[in-house]
């Protein structure tokens, strides 16, 4: 696949020899080894600023699945961004989880703080007959409700955004971050506890935990989108079909946008005739002009993200450069024409395209 390729090698003044394609890099947080994966367009020179769009995948899925399987790297080759995809933490399980065919299945996951927890008054978020998820190694014992990592995914997604700002010819203005299921989750605490490093977030198909809905520190838009059929993160707060409770949608999006100070709730339309049938409300009138809170429904949506799928492939896919890593896993195929019918991630990019970060912001 031409973007898995290592395409060209270019002399540039701010990081010596960079690759355009997929590039995979390894760093050391906390005594584990963990591995994060940076596309860089053939428009990088290394003089060009260029904004940066992280993704974070959903459990079970890996970074090149989730990259490929939503056409997110070739969506940044071209819109001309450096896209950035960190690995979740991971272990392997034989265990019957009813989740999988194989008998040996890749757990992955991402550890937002909140859905190992009970709320604060002592509301778990999960039945006493809810399903029983494999027990992360990184969680000792786990009680019923747990079913992610226990690892400090926040400390190493901070890393690594030190290390794709000394790598690569960023603008530091640029940074979006976007998540989709338990990615979105993650997403939606890094923004919260680092909002002055980004410029806007993006949750898909996730919510935190019951009374963890969580406030931006410093003013920052949110797109957050649902689907009203979805089953697994249920937007209206009721328990989903394995026994798991997650914050509603609407009190995610008022809680984020209590903190912007918007004034004005209201329905809102995208321009994009593809995307029509979502319906969306806005808030606006914030402390900050032109900045808002937008929550899109997908009447029809079940748990994936609106008009963004490629083709068939799972993410649970690896492609070339991640097969090493888990080779038990699949690998993933392209599909080039379903490549330009990703609307939901040109949905997603035009909000981001609309906010810079200001850079004396504390």
């Amino acid at each position: 696949m031409r973007h898995f390729v290592w395409l060209t090698l270019l002399l540039v003044s701010y990081s010596s020899l960079v690759a355009a394609g997929m590039i995979h890099h390894e760093t050391k947080h906390a005594g584990t080894v963990r591995n994060y994966y940076v596309y860089v367009p053939s428009s990088y020179d290394g003089e060009t600023a260029l904004p940066v769009m992280i993704g974070l995948h959903g459990y079970t899925s890996t970074a090149s699945g989730f990259a490929t399987s939503h056409g997110l790297d070739q969506h940044a080759e071209r819109h001309g961004y450096i896209a950035v995809f960190p690995q979740g933490s991971s272990f392997s399980t034989s265990r019957e989880t009813g989740l999988s065919e194989t008998p040996v299945e890749l757990i992955t996951s991402w550890n937002d703080l909140a859905a190992n927890f009970a709320d604060s008054t002592g509301v778990m978020h999960c039945l006493p007959e809810s399903h029983n998820y494999p027990c992360p190694p990184t969680c000792g014992d786990c009680t019923q409700c747990m079913w992610t990592s226990c690892g400090d995914d926040l400390g190493y997604l901070d890393q690594m955004l030190t290390e794709v700002k000394s790598r690569y010819r960023t603008d530091s203005s640029r940074y979006y971050v976007l998540g989709v299921s338990n990615g979105a989750m993650m997403a939606l605490r890094w923004a919260c506890d680092r909002s002055n490093e980004f410029a806007a977030v993006a949750s898909i198909i996730g919510q935190l935990a019951p009374g963890f809905a969580c406030q931006p520190t410093t003013k920052l838009p949110l797109m957050h989108l649902t689907g009203a059929l979805d089953d697994v993160v249920r937007e209206d707060g009721k328990p989903a079909a394995d026994g798991y409770i997650y914050e509603t949608a609407a009190r995610t999006q008022a809680h984020w946008a209590s903190a912007l100070g918007c004034q004005s709730h209201q329905p809102w339309q995208t321009s994009d005739p593809k995307a029509a049938g979502l319906q969306c409300m806005t808030w606006t009138q914030c402390d900050v002009t032109d900045h808002e809170v937008i929550g899109c429904s997908d009447p029809k949506g079940t748990h994936a993200w609106p008009g963004a799928s490629v083709g068939t492939m799972s993410a649970v896919c690896v492609s070339y450069i991640q097969s090493s890593l888990f080779p038990q896993q699949p690998r993933c195929t392209a599909d080039p024409e379903a490549q330009n019918k990703v609307w939901g991630v040109d949905l997603v990019w035009d909000f981001f395209n609309r906010y810079r970060r200001e850079l004396n912001r504390s």
